[in-house]
């Protein structure tokens, strides 16, 4: 005598086993500066950081949590390009001043920008791990 188990009896079973499990924001991996600094490049063939003593951008000026700032000339625009030590601080702080994050980095003083926001939005599109 040969049981037969219904097809919709073993789904759920198979997509509680099968499903992948998504990795918290604050434990992903960070994106190193040199892929940024890469698709910045990508993006603008003229990119450059700017070194200006004058116009010192810091970590001041954003909420805990950021690692590193700096300001680049994308498109003939100057930005702000900001790492934060995780993916959920870098969401946080990119809503409150409406830029684009990109993992653990994101991009300020770009508003009133659409050229360089679509640019921008298109290179850096949300990452997502296998």
């Amino acid at each position: 005598m040969k049981v037969r188990i219904p097809l919709f009896l073993l789904l759920p079973f198979l997509l509680f086993f099968c499903a992948k499990k998504e990795i918290p924001l604050s434990e992903r991996p960070q994106i190193p500066e040199k892929i940024i600094l890469e698709k910045l490049q990508k993006l603008d063939h003229k990119f450059e950081t700017i070194k200006d003593a004058s116009k010192i951008v810091n970590c001041a000026l954003y909420i805990e949590g950021c690692l590193k700032v700096f300001r680049a000339a994308v498109m003939g625009y100057e930005i702000f390009v900001i790492e934060m030590r995780n993916d959920e601080l870098a969401e946080i702080e990119s809503k409150r001043v409406f830029g684009i994050q990109y993992g653990n980095w994101f991009f300020d003083n770009i508003k009133n920008e659409p050229p360089l926001i679509k640019k921008l939005q298109n290179e850096f599109r949300p990452v997502s791990l296998p």
